[in-house]
């Protein structure tokens, strides 16, 4: 294994724990200083990490790169910026060490990156739970804001609590992405995924996820050319994972008549369109906000 890849494995690993979940949580949701200390504390103290490089392939040791991070408590309020500007740079391939500017900052909404595709709203990078764009991510149920290991109609909510439900886009009690990960983000509309589709080129190719594996899905690009990635995660039902790797399964916000169906992005490699599914199942989380 490469020194890149440790780094990469190491961090991503790190990443998936209850201690740096625990971490970003106890300090205010990705925003402050001590989370990122902690990460990157970890990182050296497990020995993944013995030297970073600048951008003149100088060695930067560890406890350098924190007090650059922090330097003073400044970009306290945006340090997921400078900490991923860094770590992702030596992290995912270029080996150096690149300053945080206000551009890369400004695409940044509570600790998550969007892409402005030319549209109403603007398109998360990743799903909820995915730390790259090709990987998959999180698995829920329609209206449910927790994953679980099984999912299956005896164990999803009271149908007759959502039988009354229209539009559930920015509620926090039923809407993961506002659930998770605060602000204005939130699950997109059917006419939003209708947007994306009918303005939007879809091409059907691979990017690498954080195993550094390839995986299939589409590629969307805007009229103005930027672009996100939708892995093909399939969807989770009782306890197995189906079609990943052929198939997406997207929710949208909005649900069908018939209450025990909701509609979603429905795609695989020669379609993509917005279907029906049943609300049960675990699917995949895009959020979107304005």
């Amino acid at each position: 294994m490469t020194f890149e890849d440790s780094v990469r494995k190491a961090f991503v690993h790190y990443m998936q724990t209850p201690q740096f979940i625990n971490a970003v949580n106890d300090f205010g949701g990705y925003r402050d200083t001590p989370a990122y200390e902690n990460i990157l504390r970890y990182i050296a103290s497990n020995g993944y990490i013995t030297k970073m490089y600048s951008a003149g392939n100088d060695e930067l040791k560890i406890g350098q790169l924190v007090s650059q991070v922090t330097r003073n408590g400044d970009y306290r309020d945006e340090l997921v910026v400078d900490v991923f500007s860094i770590l992702r740079s030596v992290i995912f391939g270029t080996k150096k060490v690149v300053q945080p500017s206000n551009a890369s900052q400004s695409n940044i909404i509570n600790g998550h990156e969007y892409v402005d595709l030319g549209l109403s709203v603007k398109w998360a990078t990743c799903n909820i739970g995915a730390t790259l764009p090709a990987d998959n991510g999180k698995y829920y149920a329609w209206g449910e804001t927790e994953t679980k290991s099984d999912y299956n109609k005896h164990n999803y909510k009271s149908t007759n609590e959502y039988s009354s439900l229209y539009e559930i886009s920015g509620c926090a009690k039923y809407d993961a992405a506002r659930l998770n990960w605060g602000s204005c983000w939130r699950l997109p509309t059917k006419d939003e995924f209708q947007e994306l589709r009918e303005n939007c080129t879809f091409l059907w190719t691979t990017q690498k996820n954080s195993d550094d594996e390839e995986v299939n899905g589409y590629k969307v690009k805007g009229l103005n050319d930027n672009s996100i990635f939708l892995p093909a995660a399939g969807y989770c039902y009782e306890s197995l994972f189906n079609k990943v790797g052929s198939y997406g399964y997207y929710w949208s916000s909005s649900p069908c008549a018939d209450y025990k169906l909701a509609f979603c992005l429905f795609f695989y490699s020669s379609n993509h369109r917005v279907y029906e599914r049943d609300r049960c199942r675990g699917f995949s989380i895009r959020p979107v906000s304005e």
